[in-house]
């Protein structure tokens, strides 16, 4: 089996939302990852509602991912994207698929 990264955000210093992806039925679960993260920066997946509107992933979907918690599983289906803080350090976020 192989895995593909994508890479949603490139490693910068600056606060940067990421394009859409999308994550459907037939994808099984990704994995996003932000290593690197400071103490109180943060990479908030959010998910489009039915109105096209962004809103913060319910952590039940979708967990923030900060310096203890660096990378998540997405397994429900939805066109999500990553809004990352601004970061000391260059971080990026991967997207992993199976």
């Amino acid at each position: 089996m192989s895995v593909l990264a994508q890479i949603i955000v490139a490693p910068v210093t600056a606060g940067v939302t990421s394009n859409p992806f999308q994550q459907g039925v037939a994808d099984g679960p990704c994995t996003l990852v932000a290593g690197g993260l400071g103490a109180s920066e943060t990479a908030t997946v959010q998910i489009q509602d039915a109105s096209g509107n962004w809103q913060n992933a319910p952590a039940a979907i979708a967990a923030q991912m900060t310096q203890t918690v660096p990378a998540i599983a997405i397994t429900v289906p939805g066109i999500y994207r990553v809004v990352k803080t601004a970061t000391a350090a260059a971080v990026g976020v991967v997207l992993y698929r199976t």
